[in-house]
């Protein structure tokens, strides 16, 4: 049984899965929308939505979370 098995596994290792997530989630906040998979998408979401509420609740005395996360500064002043 599956039960408290969130996420999707998408057939890669743990490391890939998470640069996977990385890479889209930049290129969606870069480019506003991205051509993905349906399965891909629907996980994705997951991590958009959580890097989208750190940049609501960003306060002055940190950076940018986009900087943080994704090293570039576009990505953290197209959260903001």
């Amino acid at each position: 049984m599956r039960h408290l098995k969130a996420g999707r596994k998408l057939n890669r290792t743990a490391a890939h899965r998470k640069a996977l997530m990385r890479n889209l989630v930049k290129a969606l906040i870069q480019r506003e929308q991205i051509r993905t998979t349906d399965a891909k998408a629907k996980e994705l979401r997951r991590w958009a939505d959580r890097i989208v509420t750190l940049g609501k609740k960003r306060l002055s005395a940190r950076p940018a979370p986009g900087f943080c996360l994704f090293g570039e500064p576009q990505a953290g002043r197209a959260l903001v």
